[in-house]
């Protein structure tokens, strides 16, 4: 197919998936007028010696400025074609146009070509009666217990222990020093430092040099460093001590909120329970998911997927090493290459779940738009962060009716799927 539009030649090249290359060619009489603009406007900016500034002779312009001029003049070719090309051809690009083979010599027409990533075409197939399984759960009395034993854990506390000499289960009180070949260590010392001997430890080597000494008693403890180093841990035992939990009765549940023990106990079944169907409907709503995608094959455009690679993958780095640090570099692209399926579903779900919105004529209210806003300013914890809420959802309309539109999809497709209990 070729097309015209204000001399600018433009028609369609490969096509793979959702990517579509332009062929361009801009025609030599607007090359011309472009450039004779150009000269115009760095000559009238021009600084050129024993010339006043917008007076040099054009013919010396030229001289100087030839390659910053070529450039100008084909950055605004460019720019201008590319609307044009995208009109004559009726494409509706997601992303921004990636330009490459310019080809430009002088008196020729200038020509290059672009892809163009498109929307990817779906024919809606099934997606009603999905088959689908909902997992019922039921909190049992060992799910309670467990959390109740972590809640003692969490209000343990440290008293002197009955044993003269330190153990596997104590919590040890020690002063050290630290030597490598007979010199201090920078930094190698430490006072009051607790020791617990039943996790592991940084310094290899030093809970085992503990074990059995008595309060008071000293000893130089052989240890290996992080990276290997051997270095010598001058130790003295202060103190001994060990973990007390709280007796398991209503003073307890007093210490963390409740009246009764069966109360909190009660209260943590609840938790529990919601967690769990919280759980069995997140694992409904993946499999409804994997069905849609399973019933409808297509490509997702490429940079929307890198892009969501991008993101998956820095916020999976942040749960594992914390804000503003990095994994090594070969350990990041082994997460990016694990992330990389769910990326590409995650952005054919987004385009999936719009058309099936258009064949529904589901669409996302006002009245949605404004719960919604109220469910998250509820939230909020203080008038700055609700400010910020409101703007956010004031600049970010058509995200947010988005989001809300596609939630109110995955609850249709909920409501007519097929689903077994088990």
């Amino acid at each position: 197919m070729v097309a015209i539009l204000d001399k600018v030649k433009a028609k369609k090249g490969k096509e793979q998936g959702c990517v579509t290359t332009v062929e361009v060619e801009v025609p030599v009489g607007l090359v011309q007028d472009a450039m004779h603009n150009v000269w115009l406007r760095i000559q009238g900016q021009a600084r050129l010696p024993g010339f006043r500034p917008g007076k040099a002779p054009l013919a010396l312009v030229q001289q100087q400025f030839q390659g910053e001029a070529r450039s100008r003049a084909v950055e605004t070719l460019i720019q201008r074609a590319i609307p044009d090309a995208i009109k004559q051809l009726d494409l509706t690009p997601v992303t921004s146009p990636e330009v490459h083979d310019l080809q430009w010599e002088p008196g020729k027409p200038l020509s290059f070509k672009f892809d163009v990533e498109q929307a990817p075409k779906i024919d809606l197939k099934t997606y009603k009666k999905l088959k689908a399984t909902r997992k019922k759960f039921t909190a049992t009395d060992d799910e309670v217990d467990k959390r109740v034993s972590e809640l003692r854990e969490g209000n343990a506390r440290l008293e002197k222990a009955a044993e003269d000499k330190v153990g596997q289960a104590h919590y040890v009180v020690i002063d050290f020093t630290a030597s490598a070949d007979g010199k201090p260590l920078p930094e190698g010392k430490g006072q009051d430092e607790l020791v617990d001997m039943s996790s592991e430890q940084t310094v290899e080597g030093l809970t085992t040099g503990l074990l059995g000494l008595g309060r008071g008693e000293a000893k130089d403890v052989p240890v290996t460093l992080e990276g290997g180093k051997k270095a010598v841990f001058h130790v003295t035992v202060k103190e001994i001590k060990a973990k007390v939990l709280p007796a398991l009765d209503d003073e307890f549940a007093k210490d963390v909120g409740f009246e009764k023990l069966d109360e909190l106990k009660a209260k943590l079944r609840e938790l529990i329970q919601k967690e769990g169907e919280t759980r069995a409907d997140r694992e409904l709503t993946a499999q409804l998911e994997d069905a849609l995608l399973a019933n409808h094959k297509f490509d997702a455009p490429p940079s929307l997927v890198a892009g969501q690679l991008d993101r998956l993958a820095s916020r999976v780095q942040e749960q594992f090493v914390g804000p503003n640090r990095e994994l090594p570099e070969a350990e990041f692209n082994k997460l990016r290459e694990k992330l990389a399926p769910r990326a590409e579903a995650e952005v054919k779900l987004s385009f999936l779940l719009r058309k099936i919105a258009e064949a529904e004529k589901i669409e996302a209210t006002p009245e949605d738009v404004s719960a919604e806003l109220n469910r998250t300013l509820e939230d909020s914890p203080n008038e700055d962060r609700k400010r910020g809420i409101r703007k956010f959802f004031q600049d970010h309309e058509d995200e947010v009716k988005g989001m809300i539109r596609d939630r109110k999809v995955v609850a249709f497709i909920k409501e007519h799927a097929a689903i077994t209990e088990s």
